[in-house]
């Protein structure tokens, strides 16, 4: 964890994990509100798609980084305008308790902080994923055929929930 930290009410936190990034909104006094399912490991690239449980948690941030590196990045302020950090914090506070359907490609945490932040969920860790495995796939069957080709898919695939699925407790 940083020994000093310079965050604004309604500003994102990245939070670097092993393969991901976890997302939380700070709302001040060393707490943030995130979203996570609380639960293990993933136990299979089938749970790409299908839903689960997730939680809106209100934490200290200390706690939800723990021993993970993490910084402020907000990450979409040069391409869309960020609402007033009060309104932020406001409906980022209410949404604490509830539970919202959990899906690594649809609905995930940096979805909720984005929308927290932004007012519409996005998420670039999937967009990323999903472009370089939509770049790989055809330049694979070009260069060295079909064959080669679907193993890019599969193997994009599988890089696509190790990446969002290693650890599902945070995120």
């Amino acid at each position: 964890m940083a020994p000093t930290f310079n965050g604004k009410p309604g500003d994102l936190i990245e939070i670097f994990r092993k393969d991901y990034q976890h997302w939380a909104v700070y709302i001040g006094e060393n707490e943030v509100v995130h979203f996570t399912t609380g639960g293990g490991q993933s136990s299979g690239s089938l749970r790409l798609l299908s839903s689960s449980a997730g939680k809106v948690k209100r934490e200290k941030l200390a706690d939800v980084v723990g021993n993970d590196r993490y910084q402020v990045n907000n990450l979409l302020d040069n391409r869309r305008k960020a609402r007033e950090p009060s309104v932020i914090v406001m409906e980022a506070r209410a949404m604490v308790g509830r539970e919202l359907s959990y899906n690594v490609a649809t609905y995930n945490c940096e979805h909720f902080a984005v929308e927290m932040r932004y007012g519409k969920a996005e998420s670039l860790q999937v967009i990323k994923t999903l472009i370089t495995v939509a770049i790989v796939t055809p330049v694979a069957a070009v260069v060295a055929g079909p064959v080669v080709a679907i193993a890019a898919v599969a193997v994009g695939a599988f890089a696509l929930c190790r990446s969002l699925f290693s650890s599902r407790s945070s995120s």
